[in-house]
């Protein structure tokens, strides 16, 4: 009965009230001359090692709602845990609206999981933070393998190797790890060396593997988890990945839906909704967090107000806090006495941006400041890099940092800081002045670029930010090289279309191709349009070449005119099947790389037409068209186009015996 209630509590949140339960009952063990039985003390040793939320002083009140109205859903992950413990991976997805009790969930079910003896893994996209491919999993696995004393006694050198290209501190811990070979295998060894982390945590006891915000997470992370619940399946693992996913984002993602589709086909999916407090569970969340003595009128007016949504309803608790119109008594929060719900009218918020802007209005001017810097660092930040973008000096910056934190619009993980929530950041980020921003933008890269451990995504949205045309084209284009190298396609074309935008749109238009040659210019338009004919995404590469060609008419561009016409009349080909129109392009571009005696794209132009007029049976055109080809490519000394018409012809001349 002990056990029973300090887990209930536990999992509430009062890990201090289950402390004090296990104590008792200790205490009574002790007083009848007994030994706690193991399960006791294993529980106790549990318990202590769970951070408490009990507060130890005024200034660190934490309004936190009570767990009400999720016990269905709760139910429905113990089941989730139940059914992976005996050896069924299941994948629990856990969706709902921004604020909606996600993560309040979230955490409940993982201190339970804890308690039933579960090894917890927690993970978390960010949207602020500059993406790159397994940005989530990357700390995921650092953060769990620095929980491990020895993790070579984990997981063998081969793997640990691999998972060093995500977790570079491993070369600290083991200098003599070889160097990652980088091949075709490269991902397909990466995938495993993760799920080898999962296989081997689960040897031991189940595993829960968190990961929250995957509508924020990259192309790389999701395709991650479909590959790992496979495998793990395959293995039959004791491992339950949950992940949580906002309901709006899922309804306007194809790429999400099929996300989700593919893992219904390799695990049990259990999809669990959330969605926002009914008129009574805001009521007795409301009583309950203001220790009963909230009345009727203000349980109504909380939710009128927050619409039933448990972020807004803790937001708007805080504001009623520093209104002085409930207060903290013997670390409880209690309503006034002579609260009078109808002066509250002029303060409703009209939205949860409005709000949290008027609670950071409430700070001073440095401590503002040091916020507004760290919305622009974005996701995760230290301490280093938003002093460098506020222009604060230290003092001045940990007195600002524990304001905010004291407020609850930051926390602290460790070494570094994050946002209550990312609406607090979104809220000061869209409130910053322009040129504000961008000086701050400015001074974020100066200080990322010096380090070396700064992505080229990173560093692409604070030069953007900064209005740096040409190196957020550089980080751009960096970052778009990064994500193919690896099979990140929908982070590829994200800074592929990126790098596109700058060079062709003001104000960065004349800056970027500046710096570009137009043949640079063309190579990349090729290289974007095959990444999405490869993906699948035929529509978007046809807009893309006919947009080139448009724009380079318009502008008097004839190299990249003749390249828009030759992708065009390759796309023809391919994909649409319409030799005609692809014939007229090709000679289009043809005409054009004579007239400006580009001999390398007419030979290009030329190995097209001879397909063409090859797949029409005309082989005379097509053998006459190698021909000249060869005689070009040959006075170029270019051996590689050389072999390829020389191949050609061979064909050719193999057809007419």
């Amino acid at each position: 009965a002990y056990r029973l209630l300090a887990t209930a509590q536990a999992t509430t949140g009062d890990v201090t009230g289950a402390r004090l339960t296990l104590a008792d009952c200790a205490q009574v063990w002790a007083n009848l001359e007994l030994t706690l039985d193991p399960a006791t003390v294993h529980l106790q040793e549990q318990m202590q090692a769970l951070p408490t939320t009990t507060p130890t002083s005024p200034a660190a009140h934490v309004i936190r709602l009570p767990f009400v109205g999720r016990q269905g859903a709760f139910d429905q992950l113990r089941r989730a845990y139940e059914a992976a413990r005996a050896g069924a991976p299941h994948l629990a997805l856990i969706e709902g609206e921004a604020g909606v009790g996600k993560s309040r969930l979230l955490g409940a079910f993982t201190q339970w999981a804890a308690l039933q003896g579960a090894d917890v893994v927690l993970g978390q996209a960010y949207e602020l933070s500059g993406r790159f491919p397994f940005q989530p999993l990357a700390e995921l696995v650092r953060t769990r393998l620095a929980r491990e004393h020895a993790p070579d006694d984990l997981l063998d050198d081969p793997w640990l190797t691999e998972l060093s290209r995500l977790v570079p501190d491993l070369r600290e811990r083991y200098p003599d790890l070889p160097t990652p070979t980088d091949d075709a295998g490269a991902g397909a060894r990466l995938i495993e060396a993760l799920a080898q982390v999962g296989l081997a945590l689960a040897r031991a006891r189940p595993v829960v593997w968190v990961l929250e915000d995957l509508h924020w997470a990259d192309e790389a992370t999701r395709a991650a988890l479909t590959a790992l619940l496979g495998r793990w399946r395959t293995a039959g693992a004791a491992i339950l990945l949950v992940v949580t996913l906002r309901a709006e984002e899922r309804a306007t993602s194809p790429e999400l839906h099929g996300w989700v589709a593919a893992a219904e086909r390799l695990a049990p999916v259990v999809p669990i909704t959330l969605a926002a407090f009914s008129a009574a569970d805001s009521q007795h969340a409301a009583m309950k967090l203001l220790s009963d003595t909230a009345s009727l009128e203000l349980c109504e007016w909380l939710f009128a107000v927050t619409a039933g949504n448990p972020l807004y309803l803790e937001q708007v608790a805080q504001g009623l806090v520093e209104r002085g119109v409930v207060a903290w008594q013997d670390d409880a929060l209690r309503s006034t006495p002579d609260l009078d719900v109808s002066q509250l009218a002029d303060w409703v918020p009209e939205t949860l941006r409005e709000l949290l802007l008027r609670r950071i209005r409430y700070l001073d001017t440095t401590t503002q400041r040091v916020v507004a810097a760290a919305a622009v660092a974005g996701g995760r930040f230290t301490e280093e890099v938003v002093q460098a973008i506020a222009g604060v000096d230290e003092d001045a910056l940990l007195t600002a940092l524990e304001v905010a934190e004291r407020r609850q619009l930051i926390r602290s993980e460790g070494n570094q800081y994050g946002f209550t929530h990312d609406k607090v950041a979104e809220a000061m980020y869209s409130d910053l002045h322009p040129g504000r921003r961008r000086v701050m933008h400015r001074r974020a890269l100066t200080a990322l670029a010096e380090r070396q451990t700064a992505t080229p995504a990173d560093l692409f949205r604070h030069a953007k930010g900064a209005e740096a045309w040409e190196q957020a084209a550089q980080y751009a284009r960096q970052a778009f090289i990064a994500a193919g190298a690896i099979g990140a396609q929908l982070d590829a074309l994200t800074f592929g279309e990126n790098f596109i935008g700058l060079l062709t749109s003001e104000p960065s238009r004349a800056v970027v191709q500046a710096h570009y040659s137009v043949v640079y210019q063309g190579l990349f338009y090729s290289r974007l349009g095959n990444l999405y004919i490869n993906s699948g995404r035929y529509a978007q590469a046809h807009g893309l070449y006919s947009t080139l060609l448009m724009d380079t008419r318009t502008a008097n561009i004839p190299y990249l005119e003749g390249m828009a016409l030759y992708l065009l009349g390759k796309f023809a080909a391919e994909n649409q099947q319409d030799l005609t129109t692809s014939q007229h392009l090709q000679e289009a571009a043809l005409q054009i790389f004579t007239m400006l005696g580009d001999t390398n794209q007419q030979i290009s132009a030329m190995v097209e037409l001879a397909a063409i007029f090859l797949a029409r049976g005309d082989i005379h055109n097509a053998y006459q068209q190698l021909q000249q080809a060869l005689s070009l490519a040959r006075d170029l000394h270019h051996t590689f186009k050389s072999i390829v018409c020389l191949h050609a012809i061979g064909n050719i001349l193999t057809k007419l015996g």
